[in-house]
């Protein structure tokens, strides 16, 4: 069902490619296979590409606490970075700020966009459905900078409460769970892993190279006006 429409604006009437979700940029080779997949139009798909490499790039020299390109462990971002320099200098002005993460600036709002557009995906995928509403939350914070509490309550796989949408991958997913919760699926290990959890809230969770926790929600009566 989700070849009918773009995920990220729900056209129906454009080309559109093929994506693989999550985006490849923050995987490593060799790829895992059987990744999920969407399609959305054209401009989308190129709309986000410049974000989501900073937003990798970002990541990766945060976790290290370093921007220079030979400590970066991922041979994808030190490439990245070393074919352009103005990238790399953008990242190193931003990566030592703590605050990039939870203050309103030009660095958050690009994180923004790509955890809300990684999001948007599963959904789609999951659901078969786009998505027209705005999200009624978005979060993301490094692993680190949780508290025990926190850092438990979103590890831990919600409980189903309602069923998904019938002929939907996120039914099946319900049906054959073993424990009655979302559980989290690994896509690549310690590169990313997430869950997506339907009720009157339709929730996913995501975290990116085991460094950023990212939770976006949406009102699932609201999902699609």
């Amino acid at each position: 069902r989700n070849k009918a429409f773009c995920p990220y604006c729900g056209r129906t009437t454009e080309l559109r490619n093929r994506e693989h979700v999550p985006s490849r940029v923050f995987l490593d080779t060799p790829y895992p296979e059987n990744l999920p997949i969407v399609y959305p139009c054209q401009k989308c798909n190129s709309g986000f590409s410049k974000d989501e490499e900073y937003v990798a790039c970002m990541i990766e020299c945060a976790k290290f606490g370093s921007a220079n390109v030979r400590a970066i462990e991922r041979e994808k971002i030190r490439e990245t970075m070393r074919h352009s320099p103005k990238l790399a200098a953008q990242i190193g002005d931003a990566v030592g700020r703590s605050e990039i993460w939870s203050t309103p600036g030009e660095d958050r709002f690009r994180v923004t966009t790509i955890v809300r557009k990684l999001a948007m995906g599963h959904v789609a995928f999951e659901l078969g459905e786009p998505i027209l509403a705005e999200p009624i939350g978005i979060s993301f914070l490094p692993i680190k900078s949780l508290s025990h509490e926190r850092l438990a309550s979103f590890e831990t796989p919600p409980a189903f409460s309602l069923l998904a949408e019938v002929g939907s991958r996120a039914l099946q997913r319900q049906v054959q769970s073993s424990t009655g919760t979302a559980d989290w699926i690994i896509v690549q290990p310690d590169r990313y892993r997430y869950l997506t959890h339907f009720s009157d809230i339709v929730t996913v969770r995501s975290v990116i190279s085991e460094f950023l926790a990212c939770e976006v929600s949406w009102d699932r009566s609201r999902l699609h006006q």
